[in-house]
């Protein structure tokens, strides 16, 4: 297994598309460059992490928003052994939530999406009055240990790590992983660790390509301007949200209302855009996501968002970065129910009409906010 193997990776990529029929070749620019977003991205996975030796690697980030990545999230991945013995250590932040979780494969397996085997809630472990927390991460506890223990599943090979932040200027939590049972280990990865690696990259790149392009493909066969309820718990997707999820189709003198009602209590809710290819767009320069932080309910208690190619003068709008077409997702986390969106296209003087009490902003008022927000999204450590 050497370079020779990304040649037939490449090849074998090329052909993705006519397998799954998706994208039209019409759209084959906007497909290489979200192959190339993967490729860069599992090199972090396959050959950065390591088993010998915990370390962190960024999953995605800025560059790499694919999978329809969550603006809010900051992503982390670690390469672990199930049978090790590991310590984490850390300092709580201001998440809205903050977990990670247990996989039995991954990219450092050669292996696509699988589902969670638990999750750890980092928000969730004792701490000092400093929120500093340590807990042992191992499948049984040392008879002499007395301090904080979480069970690791002894068929984990990876953890995958989310970090929510609903102020996006907010305070991360801070942590590090250790090995404890391992001896020391080389710099240099042995040739046979090498080889193991690129077998694992070459076999995960098209796993997770193909599974990005039937996702985005199935979107697209719904009916538009339409959300459907989906759940990724079998893929790696939080046990514990609900996803809305379609493709919208907006005039570029029209928009898209989305609204719900609150559910009696919840823990989060998250409203972003992406691209035909299942890439979220820039979220930085423009308001293409919001959450249950950024937005302002209505009167009658109504969460609405207008999605639209220019400012309709709505507070929650949903910048859609110039497409006219792309798709949309909607989260809610940890809900006494997970109420169902539901859409109207309409022209920007109908909207006006109809809501004529939703909050509204001014063509300054937009231009500080979008300020802040860049400020803060760029500030913000991503891995």
């Amino acid at each position: 297994m050497t370079l020779r193997a990304i040649a037939d990776l490449m090849g074998e990529l090329e052909k993705l598309p006519d397998k799954v029929g998706y994208p039209a070749p019409q759209h084959r620019s906007e497909y290489d460059r979200f192959v190339m977003s993967i490729l860069a991205t599992a090199y972090n996975y396959c050959m950065g992490a390591r088993t010998d030796l915990a370390n962190v690697v960024p999953w995605g980030g800025l560059p790499y928003p694919w999978a329809a990545a969550n603006p809010d999230d900051a992503y982390r991945f670690v390469a672990i052994n199930g049978a090790g013995t590991y310590r984490v250590s850390g300092i709580r932040g201001e998440e809205n939530h903050a977990t990670m979780m247990m996989r039995p494969t991954g990219p450092n397996t050669g292996g696509g999406p699988g589902p969670s085997l638990g999750e750890i809630d980092l928000l969730d472990r004792p701490c000092d009055d400093e929120g500093r927390f340590c807990f042992l991460l191992c499948a049984e506890q040392p008879a002499d240990d007395n301090g904080d223990w979480v069970r690791l599943d002894p068929r984990t090979t990876s953890l995958f790590c989310r970090q929510v932040m609903l102020d996006p200027a907010g305070r991360d939590t801070v942590w590090a992983i250790e090995r404890l049972d391992a001896s020391s280990v080389p710099c240099v990865p042995s040739r046979e660790d090498t080889e193991a690696a690129f077998r694992n990259f070459v076999g995960y790149v098209p796993r997770i390509v193909e599974f990005n392009l039937v996702e985005a493909k199935r979107l697209t066969e719904l009916p538009v301007n339409t959300l459907a309820p989906l759940r990724f718990s079998a893929s790696g997707g939080m046990p514990a949200q609900m996803y809305f999820t379609g493709m919208f189709d907006v005039p570029d003198d029209e928009l898209l209302v989305l609204e719900a009602p609150a559910p009696e209590w919840f823990r989060y809710l998250g409203v972003q855009l992406f691209d035909r290819m299942y890439n979220t767009i820039d979220f930085v320069a423009h308001q293409s996501s919001l959450n249950n932080w950024q937005v302002e309910p209505d009167r009658d208690g109504r969460y609405r968002m207008f999605i639209a190619l220019r400012d309709p003068g709505f507070r929650n709008w949903l910048d859609t970065g110039g497409m006219t077409y792309g798709g949309v997702m909607w989260r809610w986390h940890t809900a006494a129910s997970f109420p169902e969106p539901e859409a109207r296209r309409m022209t920007v003087a109908e909207a006006h009409r109809l809501f004529a009490d939703a909050p509204k902003v001014t063509s300054d008022e937009r231009v500080a906010a979008l300020s802040a927000r860049s400020q803060a999204f760029q500030a913000r450590r991503r891995w």
